[in-house]
């Protein structure tokens, strides 16, 4: 395939070039462990994974286990908890980013297939975890 005419990709990270799904997940958990609540299962938690860390954290801390719903028909989560909620979570995804986290099947087949074309990378992910990862 010729690439002439394309002067650049733009990939998104979390969710097309990694899988990542897991250390979000178990990051977010133990943000409700912080706030003595039960852990969610990690198919839930990684559900909420894509708008965001606060989107996130709000749908994490607003699950309740009892009815299976979250914000807003869930549990009640004030910035307070959100704020606090947000260093516990960086503190622990800073230290577990890269303990399951992996290249999708291929991406590196096809990222050395555009060699030559300049990549970039869109994400809503800090960059100190960006560059990490």
């Amino acid at each position: 395939m010729k690439f002439a005419q394309i002067e650049a990709f733009i990939f998104d990270l979390d969710g097309t070039l990694v899988d990542s799904g897991l250390d979000i997940a178990l990051s977010a958990n133990s943000v409700r462990s912080h706030f003595r609540l039960p852990e969610l299962p990690l198919a839930t938690a990684q559900s909420y994974v894509g708008d965001g860390v606060v989107r996130l954290l709000a749908r994490t801390l607003g699950h309740d286990v009892a009815t299976g719903l979250t914000t807003p028909d869930g549990l009640a989560v004030s910035e307070q908890q959100l704020t606090e909620g947000l260093a516990v979570f960086q503190k622990h995804y800073s230290e577990h980013l890269l303990d399951h986290t992996k290249l999708y099947p291929g991406v590196r087949e096809v990222l050395a297939h555009l060699a030559g074309v300049p990549l970039h990378v869109a994400t809503n992910k800090p960059r100190d975890f960006t560059d990490r990862m």
